[in-house]
């Protein structure tokens, strides 16, 4: 459930604020995310398929989306189908 909340509150800031570049990157170390999503099974490929791809920059990976109108609409369509997938497993749980 952690990685799904993770997931959608990546989408949810990059599509509240499409300009602002800070919401399309995040350290690949971040305990955070590193911790509730990317060591989740199938965590990284929800992020390529969401859009991300990883960069090194000033010697650290991270993972950052590009802006463009495919990026909001991926992001969109992904944010559908995990608040989706979120009420399936609330209701199973």
């Amino acid at each position: 459930m952690a990685a799904i909340e993770t997931a959608l509150k990546l989408a949810s800031n990059v599509l509240d604020n499409p300009s602002e570049p800070k919401y399309r990157k995040f350290r690949s170390n971040n305990p955070g995310i590193s911790k509730k999503l990317l060591r989740c099974p199938g965590g990284q490929e929800l992020l390529l398929a969401m859009g991300f791809r990883t960069k090194v920059m000033e010697f650290e990976e991270f993972w950052v989306a590009e802006e463009s109108p495919l990026l909001l609409r991926t992001l969109a369509e992904a944010l559908q189908a995990l608040e989706r997938y979120r009420e399936l497993t609330r209701v199973k749980l």
